[in-house]
């Protein structure tokens, strides 16, 4: 009996052990700063090759350590069904990375964040006809509530890929694809209280 009570504190100790090791094993997070502002690199590193210490946990929570800004996102849909499971955040203007995708045939940089939970393609679609897709504080609190179930990097860094047309931004060009600013939007960018915004247009 003493025999078996001395072996099971033994290996307990050795799987605390392990835990403890493990959890110093992982890399620690770095500032965008460290990585001469070349944000892929900052994602793989802290997103990535970290997602452990994101992974199972609300998607609020990588909000709060990504130092990239957000401009704008995808939901990514599963099959026929329209399932949504996860969501592509993008770091450039609309407007880019559709022109990169349309006719320079290269991708934007991106993070995807795959979702435990799956929501109806509907839901999402309503939502991003009344919100846009711009990344704003009403789409981070619905996203962010979801729990995180794997994460990846997709993309190169803006200064890698080709350079846009000089006229690209300019007013009446061509190149862009300019869509009309929804009405909440417009309301967001105005720095409008979060409550008028959603008076302003609420989900069916």
């Amino acid at each position: 009996m003493k025999t078996i009570k001395r072996i099971t504190t033994i290996l307990a100790t050795l799987f605390a052990a392990m835990g403890l090791y493990a959890q110093s094993s992982v890399q620690p997070y770095r500032p965008l700063s460290d990585f001469e502002y070349r944000p892929k690199e900052y994602l793989q590193h802290n997103f990535v090759e970290r997602k452990e210490f994101y992974v199972g946990k609300p998607f609020s929570e990588l909000l709060k350590d990504l130092e990239v800004p957000i401009i704008h996102f995808w939901d990514i849909n599963r099959g026929r069904v329209m399932e949504d499971i996860g969501i592509e955040l993008f770091f450039e203007n609309r407007d880019v990375t559709s022109y990169r995708i349309r006719q320079q045939r290269v991708v934007s940089l991106s993070l995807v964040i795959y979702f435990e939970d799956a929501v109806s393609g509907a839901i999402t679609h309503r939502r991003l006809q009344l919100y846009g897709d711009n990344w704003h504080i009403i789409n981070a609190a619905f996203y962010g509530e979801r729990i995180v179930r794997d994460i990846s990097v997709w993309g190169e860094n803006p200064s890698d890929l080709p350079p846009l047309p000089d006229d690209f931004f300019d007013e009446g060009s061509t190149l862009s694809f300019r869509e009309p600013q929804r009405p909440i939007t417009k309301l967001l960018m105005a720095n409008a209280p979060v409550a008028e915004a959603l008076e302003a247009t609420t989900l069916a």
